[in-house]
């Protein structure tokens, strides 16, 4: 693959998308940030991403809306939910209603960092 890889980070938090924007630019990556589920669809109808970094909880829409519908447009698309839920298990119900999705519990350290 020539060229870095894009991401789309979405999280309400700017704290949270500031940090991973900066971890995964520090990497080399390509980094779009969005604040809620609208600008992230928005974001990724315009361009295309090899990963979708996505907060479960958005002040619009919950995260499983967004990305039902990045998977309308992209089934094969490479989403991680990340999520500030405390407990290893994730709410009840989440896996099973994310196709193929991957979920991330903040803090996370990436990069052995």
């Amino acid at each position: 693959m020539t060229g870095s890889l894009r991401v789309l980070v979405v999280d309400d938090e700017e704290v949270i998308r500031d940090v991973l924007a900066a971890l995964l630019e520090r990497e080399g990556w390509q980094v779009t940030t969005a604040s809620n589920g609208a600008r992230a669809l928005s974001a990724f109808e315009a361009e295309p991403y090899d990963v979708v970094l996505l907060d479960l909880m958005l002040p619009d829409r919950s995260g499983l809306e967004v990305l039902r519908d990045i998977r309308r447009k992209d089934p094969d698309a490479v989403v991680v939910i990340v999520t500030a839920y405390s407990s290893i298990e994730p709410p009840r119900g989440v896996c099973s209603r994310i196709p193929g999705g991957t979920i991330l519990a903040q803090p996370a350290m990436i990069g052995g960092r």
